[in-house]
């Protein structure tokens, strides 16, 4: 059984386990429990000391405090605000996910994640528990991952497959001491925080 992030329900988390599947030679899709993913992050962070290193969160309209999901895809579909920021180092990202991370790993309508400014390779929190990682090299994660008890396999059944309309998941955002993911651009303009586009929602 997988334990959800606080910001999302689903209808049978007895069917989600701590497993990754490989997905080509540059992909990896996980399914973690949510304390494990503050280690995950950083251990990925690490890899990726060489280089500078771009933090990304993607927010919803602020006004859309829940998405219901059904048969894997969002019943709302609005544009969501993509926001970055370069060139940070290990030690400011850590201080970022030590500040915030309980907040974004928890809240159950936003994305966000770390990547390599020059390499590109990036992993996402994505909701319901899932990792996606878009990487040259996959194997160094692989590694990560395992340290942390996820067990390769070769059809991973996520959250999203357990949908349906009469069963759907529910999305909500996560409040801690009256700040949300709506808090945090504000709150990281020191820090460089920029809008880089408005998307679709997927």
């Amino acid at each position: 059984m997988l334990k959800m992030f606080k910001g999302c329900e689903v209808p049978d988390a007895n069917k989600l386990n701590n497993e990754y599947e490989v997905l080509g030679d540059n992909m990896l899709n996980a399914s973690v429990d949510a304390d494990k993913i503050a280690g995950i992050l950083m251990d990925f962070v690490e890899l990726h000391a060489d280089e500078p290193i771009f933090f990304i969160l993607e927010l919803p309209p602020e006004n859309r405090s829940s998405i219901q999901v059904s048969d894997g895809q969002n019943i709302i579909g609005e544009d969501n605000e993509t926001y970055y920021i370069d060139d940070l180092t290990p030690e400011k990202a850590r201080e970022l996910l030590n500040q915030f991370g309980d907040i974004l790993i928890n809240d159950g309508v936003s994305r966000f994640g770390f990547g390599g400014n020059f390499s590109n390779d990036q992993l996402i929190v994505d909701k319901y528990n899932v990792l996606n990682l878009f990487a040259q090299e996959v194997e160094p994660v692989q590694a990560i991952f395992e340290k942390y008890g996820l067990q390769k396999v070769d059809n991973l059944v996520t959250a999203w497959d357990t949908f349906s309309e009469e069963n759907p998941g529910i999305c909500t955002r996560y409040e801690k001491n009256s700040l949300d993911v709506f808090s945090i651009p504000e709150m990281l303009l020191s820090w460089g925080i920029y809008l880089l586009n408005i998307r679709p929602d997927e």
